[in-house]
């Protein structure tokens, strides 16, 4: 029995399944032990040296100085709100442009789905017939073209880019050769043609173009943040940092928006703000430099004043930027911040304008001017002046006055139709559904017979 259980352990230690068991064994337990070195002992720091980690400077904004009264009450001011910026963190490569694009759409979605807008502040608009159109004046517009062709100086640009059209600059801008916004005729085929805005509505691919081209800008400043969208709902803010992942990039910043206290009163006044243009940025970095600045003050995405006390107090009203040194990762998420310096606020203005005087003043004129157009309403559709009458004897005819009080939205249609409408209303509204079912069977009538 002895010699049996001896042969029977020998046969055991010099079969071949056991000496790979043993070795099968040992490559585990290396292994293992590997495992545990990589995520236990030193996961971390492989962790860092994979994610792609860069430093960069980005630009903290500065609030705008308050605008007061002689009494020192506030008549403009910044409020604190939150702003979408997206960051151009992609490699290049050809499929930087569809990726790029991509995550511009998603976010314009997210964004519009929450009730909050995209800044459209593009020379080109959609008109009212549904067509792209120029929105600037015919100097403007030939500085716009320059940009858009990448020229320094209008005289460089040739007759077939002066002469082009709205639909030229989305074509051009949209195409395969510059932001590619679009897809191919057969889907996934690069051979074939490639068409402008297939996929999209005319809305978006304008939303998308704009995005695009303000990056564009800034594209030689890298890690310049472009301003998508200002003033979003907290619930925006939740959305886009709950996905954050799929928006590589994209990021909520504290910013500020301009409030005008009692804007009708004063309006002709203070004037407004909004994005900065090319000729602007040209012209404050200029004067900035003249008065012993660095000539970068202003950068193509800062809001300054367009007209009033706004523009002509810009340097005053507009604080200095701040900075903070950053380490991000190949998504453009911030790991850890360096160093921070925070921005200084523009200087508070106090004007010569009494509020409570110009208000007065105000009510007053309207009054009156009310009171002389009221005195030259007539009840009837138009009115024709005779051959030698004078100007004051000019009368407005009933029919104007509606169409101007809607027109100009004093009184608000859309109302007739609410369940809340007043009595007065209800029968306008349905005054309005008889006469137009009556045109329309006039004219059916008519084009019939």
């Amino acid at each position: 029995m002895f010699d049996r259980l001896r042969d029977n352990i020998i046969s055991i230690f010099t079969s071949r399944l056991t000496l790979l068991v043993i070795v099968f064994g040992f490559m585990g337990g290396v292994l293992v032990y590997r495992l545990f070195d990589l995520q236990i002992v030193n996961g971390q720091e492989y962790l860092d040296k994979f994610i792609l980690q860069t430093e960069k400077t980005r630009d903290i904004s500065s609030s705008r100085g308050t605008i007061r009264d002689c009494d020192g009450d506030i008549l403009a001011y910044d409020e604190l709100a939150y702003s979408v910026k997206i960051e151009d963190v992609f490699e290049s490569g050809k499929s930087k442009n569809a990726n790029l694009n991509s995550t511009i759409y998603r976010l314009i979605k997210m964004i519009e789905k929450n009730g909050d807008s995209i800044i459209t502040d593009f020379n080109v608009i959609i008109d009212e017939d549904g067509n792209f159109a120029f929105d600037v004046s015919d100097n403007k517009k030939l500085r716009f073209l320059a940009d858009v062709y990448g020229e320094s100086y209008i005289s460089d640009l040739d007759d077939v880019q002066i002469a082009s059209t709205a639909d030229d600059v989305i074509n051009f801008l949209a195409g395969k050769k510059n932001f590619a916004i679009g897809d191919y005729e057969e889907t996934g085929n690069t051979k074939s043609e490639f068409i402008v805005g297939k996929g999209y509505s005319k809305q978006e691919l304008l939303q998308m173009v704009t995005i695009r081209y303000a990056m564009k800008l800034t594209s030689f400043r890298k890690y310049i943040g472009t301003t998508v969208a200002t003033d979003i709902s907290d619930y925006t803010v939740a959305v886009i940092m709950e996905n954050s992942r799929e928006l590589p990039g994209v990021s909520i910043v504290e910013d500020t928006v301009r409030r005008y206290n009692d804007s009708k009163y004063f309006a002709h006044i203070l004037g407004y703000t909004g994005k900065i243009d090319s000729d602007e940025l040209t012209e404050l970095n200029e004067t900035d430099k003249a008065e012993g600045g660095s000539g970068e003050r202003y950068n193509i995405n800062d809001v300054v004043g367009k007209s009033g006390i706004e523009a002509h107090m810009e340097t005053t009203l507009q604080g200095t930027k701040g900075y903070e040194k950053v380490v991000v990762d190949n998504m453009g998420r911030v790991i850890s911040i360096l160093d921070r310096k925070e921005a200084t606020a523009g200087n508070d203005i106090y004007l010569t304008v009494d509020s409570d005087l110009q208000k007065a003043t105000y009510h007053i004129l309207e009054q009156h001017i009310a009171g002389i157009v009221a005195d030259k309403i007539i009840n009837a559709k138009e009115y024709k002046a005779a051959e030698n009458a004078s100007n004051s004897d000019i009368k407005i005819p009933i029919y104007d006055v509606y169409y101007a009080v809607i027109n100009n939205s004093v009184i608000d249609i859309t109302r007739f139709t609410e369940e809340n409408a007043g009595e007065t209303e209800r029968i306008v509204h349905e005054k309005y559904l008889e006469y137009k079912a009556a045109t329309y069977e006039k004219l059916m009538t008519e084009l019939m017979e």
